[in-house]
């Protein structure tokens, strides 16, 4: 429930701010929204000692172009904290195909024309 309502969510700067050398690309706050509701819990919830009445957890949400995840700590009726988040894959986008493939006509460059 907590998660619906974003007025009692918290985003760290970490979870904003990711370097994808490290394999792990940043994801926007709707990305971690949707990991909340709809992902699973893959570890926790544990005690946090930083908050008081925290628990601290990790959620991933599998799906088919990328696997995300979202670590932080949920404090009930009163707030989530979102200290980190990722894609474990970057989306793969459609690359421009190589000469001689079947659909290479769909790529034409408008200067060609």
């Amino acid at each position: 429930m907590l998660a619906k309502d974003r007025s009692k969510l918290r985003f760290t700067n970490h979870a904003l701010e990711r370097d994808p050398t490290a394999g792990k690309y940043p994801i926007s706050e709707r990305q971690a929204v949707q990991c909340l509701l709809n992902g699973f819990l893959k570890e926790g919830p544990a005690p946090d000692i930083s908050l008081a009445n925290g628990w601290k957890f990790t959620c991933e949400r599998v799906a088919e172009e990328s696997d995300i995840v979202v670590a932080g700590v949920v404090v009930p009726e009163k707030l989530i904290l979102v200290i980190t988040g990722y894609e474990t894959r970057q989306f793969r986008r459609r690359q421009k195909p190589n000469p001689g493939d079947d659909w290479e006509d769909e790529w034409k460059d408008e200067d060609e024309e």
